[in-house]
């Protein structure tokens, strides 16, 4: 239910481009810094402020709430020599105006160390690379591994990572630790908490696509044998992902993925995939594209057979994957989405999508967008329909360096969700506004 707070939240950010526009449109206010810096050294950066408010949190009536999110980030990019690279990034990320979100990841860290690293080579203009600190890794379109810049503190990783990029081949072979944001210390990686892995990159096979097989080793503590024995996992995927790009007329995605390995004495067996297919009708007025993607990702049928099924979806970026109600990971899902996205002036876009969500397997349960288990009926008895999203989304650029958005999701409750929580409808909405340096 709308209330009092929202209201006073969204007209704050309605306000925002009307100041934004008065100090910024002249140009970044980093140009006569960097117009004084030598030429290979350069500072960027951004502020993003969001709006967010939801109602029926935990499926539960009058569980509602309103809020404000900032970030903010400045860069250092230093190229002395065409073959180095030294890379920092601090931010600042907060909450504010809220009631009852947390002051803690994934809303607030306040200033804190979020990149720095040391590139020998060039991982786009040569031959090899080697980057060694703290980094992002995103590959294909985030599913598996990226850095869900959604988020009010996205992910990075200490890590170490070595490119070859010759021709049509591409290779990234890493080694890395996913970093744990806790607000007023310093960031550390997790220990113990490892991701190995190879990913593989060949273009000009398929026309305007890419063939992408890849390798991920997940290693970690804090885990549970299906007979609660304490355990660490060894889980590796193999996966296979064909794509081509939105740009040309038809766009498409194949992806297929298989995890073996175990946990303590339990072994793991799961697998995923998504498929997608978009048109778009290229020099059309409103520029059309209707599009529809299936993902599916395998969930555990008995929990006391020695085996995992649950599929791991590793480190990914899940936003607006599988709606912006953002309730959801891939993780025992089953989604099946159509939608509409038009461009009605060159710098607005807007899109509506639809989803149909089920559980893969009734008898496991239904994770979030972390992968983290929200309610489970272990005997079936709650079905397996999780329900219907309708969203709608747009975004424009009010100049070169500003940009807002908005968007507004409701989640029609399916028998699960009716049955084995709550059961009260779900809805979200957004205002944004991002400003470059």
């Amino acid at each position: 239910m709308w209330n009092r707070g929202w209201a006073k939240l969204f007209l704050a950010a309605a306000a925002l481009p009307v100041a934004a526009s008065a100090q910024f449109d002249d140009g970044s206010i980093l140009s006569p810094v960097n117009g004084e810096l030598p030429s290979w050294l350069r500072l960027s950066g951004e502020y993003r402020i969001r709006a967010e408010g939801y109602t029926g949190a935990s499926y539960t009536a009058g569980n509602d709430q309103g809020y404000l999110l900032s970030r903010f980030q400045l860069n250092m990019d230093a190229r002395p020599l065409p073959w180095l690279r030294l890379f920092a990034q601090t931010e600042d990320s907060r909450v504010l105006g809220n009631g009852a979100i947390p002051d803690a990841f994934p809303y607030q860290d306040t200033f804190d160390l979020r990149q720095a690293f040391i590139e020998i080579g060039d991982s786009e203009k040569r031959h090899f690379a080697v980057r060694v600190g703290r980094q992002e890794l995103k590959f294909g379109d985030e599913r598996i591994l990226g850095s869900a810049n959604w988020l009010n503190t996205p992910r990075t990783f200490d890590a170490v990572r070595a490119t070859l990029n010759y021709g049509k081949l591409r290779v990234d072979a890493f080694s890395a630790s996913v970093v744990n944001p806790v607000d007023g210390v310093f960031d550390h990686s997790k220990a113990g908490e490892d991701l190995h892995g190879l990913y593989g990159t060949i273009s000009k096979v398929l026309p305007d696509a890419t063939i992408e097989p890849y390798f991920l080793w997940h290693l970690g503590g804090g885990f549970k044998t299906e007979e609660g024995a304490p355990a660490r996992r060894s889980s590796k995927t193999v996966a296979l992902r064909v794509a081509r790009k939105a740009g040309k007329n038809i766009d498409y995605t194949a992806h297929f993925l298989r995890q073996f390995g175990n946990i303590g004495a339990d072994t793991i067996s799961a697998y995923a995939m998504n498929f997608d297919l978009g048109f778009t009708w290229l020099g059309a007025r409103l520029q059309p594209r209707i599009f529809a993607d299936y993902a599916y990702a395998s969930g555990d049928r008995n929990a006391n057979d020695g085996r995992i099924n649950t599929f791991d979806q590793i480190y990914p970026s899940n936003h607006g994957l599988y709606g912006i109600v953002d309730l959801f990971g891939w993780r025992n899902l089953r989604d099946a989405k159509a939608g509409l996205t038009l461009k009605p002036l060159r710098k607005l876009q807007c899109s509506t999508v639809f989803h149909d969500l089920y559980l893969a397997s009734s008898r496991d349960g239904l994770y979030n967008g972390v992968g983290n288990l929200v309610v489970r009926k272990a005997d079936g008895s709650a079905g397996s329909h999780i329900g219907e999203e309708l969203e709608g989304t747009g975004s424009y650029a009010l100049s070169d360096y500003l940009s807002m958005g908005a968007g507004y999701g409701h989640l029609f409750p399916g028998q699960f969700i009716k049955l084995a929580t709550k059961g009260s409808a779900y809805n979200i909405a957004y205002t944004m506004f991002t400003y470059t340096f």
